[in-house]
């Protein structure tokens, strides 16, 4: 009997299991925890004529672990602690039993009433299991004045069956109250197994449960518990997978819309209107990587200078040899050599002017180039002279932003010198300095590169 029954539940749980992976369209798992009252009305020895089992004052509980096929058919394993005693003034005993069942179950409401949308619920359940139970007893005995004995772990095999009312509180919860009926194939759970007494009946449990279901999952997915029969077919799953593709199209078609309301740039002037502070620029006027349009600084009054008339005095030339075109390497730049009285460091001023750039861009222009042509001609002319290159930037943009941008700019001007001007590595270095805050706007000045010479 005990092999049949451990080789019944072994099939059980693996198909329990297996069919888990069955079907992703639905959430089918549910989780009860019950508080137990049981009454034990048991088929008693004589000896415990008058004894009043009961279980009221012990720890009466309960699990349930449920999957549902339907919304109507499903299939579970339970597991309950039962224990009860019962004394008179001549005799006790004490029970410790638990129990373990597979439990087929049925809903009765969505049976008869397939349409129904009612959270209220009543579920049939009818299993087969078995118990393990020990028992202290003690008693009169003609040869003795008493005895008590604590026999073996028994097993035996039960019948549960039980009647469920349950009531959805949410999609996931659902609260209930059980009556059950529980049968044993045997005469002894009062402990005297050896006296072979052989009652009327068989031993059995009877009583109630209050229960808390909880449906796995069942926020995320359709529930079976939740569902009519009605509604229930095997185009479900392909209405369901169907729905959920729609939603998640229309989620995508709304990112795209969003994405290209992102880049739109109504006024043109390159910046998209997510970041465009200015929607309505006129056209082709400067702006910052803001999409702010950059106010030109205003032109300085120039006033005219005095006409000095020179008498022409006639001197004699000598004949002048045609003028070659040297490349810059040969431009000859006369610099202003200061030392330093205190620290004796030599300090070179030249007169080669900064690199400028456009807003938000590191370039290097035609106008650069000779600039740089003739810093490349300062250090051949000096073997021994270095160059600093600080890199700087307006106000437009981030700290962040612009102390990168400003880095950029410097580099660039280091890679030129050293790649096609063969200046070398260690007489160029380039250090980002950032915004320049004089004057602190979008000063097209403040875009440059000045060069620092040392010797």
């Amino acid at each position: 009997m005990k092999r049949i029954l451990v080789t019944f539940l072994s099939i059980s749980f693996f198909s329990i299991f297996y069919s888990v992976g069955q079907s992703n369209n639905f959430s089918r798992w549910s989780f009860t925890a019950e508080y137990v009252s049981t009454y034990f009305f048991g088929d008693m020895h004589p000896v415990f004529g008058g004894v009043i089992p009961s279980s009221i004052s012990e720890l009466n509980f309960g699990a349930t672990a449920e999957y549902a096929f339907t919304p109507i058919w499903g299939l579970g394993v339970d597991l309950y602690n039962l224990p009860f005693s019962g004394k008179n003034e001549f005799a006790s005993f004490k029970t410790k039993l638990v129990n373990t069942d597979i439990i087929g179950t049925v809903n009765i409401t969505k049976w008869i009433f397939p349409k129904t949308n009612s959270k209220f619920a009543v579920n049939a359940t009818l299993g087969v299991g078995f118990a393990v139970y020990t028992c202290k007893y003690k008693y009169p005995n003609p040869s003795s004045s008493t005895l008590e004995k604590t026999p073996h772990p028994i097993m035996v095999s039960t019948i549960p069956i039980s009647l469920l009312f349950e009531y959805n509180v949410s999609n996931s919860v659902a609260l209930g109250f059980r009556t059950h009926y529980r049968s044993f194939a045997g005469d002894n759970l009062e402990g005297v197994p050896y006296l072979n007494y052989k009652g009327v009946t068989n031993d059995y449990l009877g009583g109630f449960t209050l229960n808390v279901r909880y449906k796995l999952n069942a926020l995320n997915k359709v529930h079976l518990r939740n569902i009519n029969k009605s509604t229930y077919s095997p185009d479900t799953a392909y209405n369901n997978l169907e729905k959920r593709f729609n939603s998640q199209s229309r989620k995508l078609d709304s990112l795209l819309l969003a994405l290209a309301r992102d880049k739109m740039d109504t006024d043109g002037d390159g910046i998209p209107n997510s970041r465009d502070m200015e929607l309505r620029t006129p056209k082709n006027t400067p702006v910052d990587c803001c999409g702010r349009a950059i106010k030109a600084p205003e032109a300085k009054k120039v006033v005219p200078e005095a006409k000095v008339i020179v008498p022409e005095v006639k001197v004699k030339t000598e004949p002048v040899a045609p003028i070659v075109n040297k490349p810059p390497t040969t431009l000859k730049v006369v610099p202003i050599v200061v030392k330093d009285a205190l620290t004796n460091k030599v300090i070179v001023y030249d007169v080669v002017p900064p690199v400028y750039f456009e807003t938000a861009k590191a370039d290097i222009d035609s106008k650069a180039r000779l600039v740089i042509a003739k810093v490349a001609a300062r250090l051949k002319s000096d073997k021994t002279m270095t160059v600093e290159i600080r890199g700087f930037c307006d106000v437009a943009g981030s700290q962040a932003y612009n102390a990168r941008l400003s880095q950029l700019r410097a580099d660039n001007v280091k890679t030129l010198l050293v790649k096609e001007w063969r200046i070398p590595l260690s007489r160029v270095t380039s250090t980002g300095k950032g915004i320049v805050m004089d004057p602190p706007s979008v000063y097209p000045g403040n875009r440059r590169c000045d060069f620092f010479f040392n010797k």
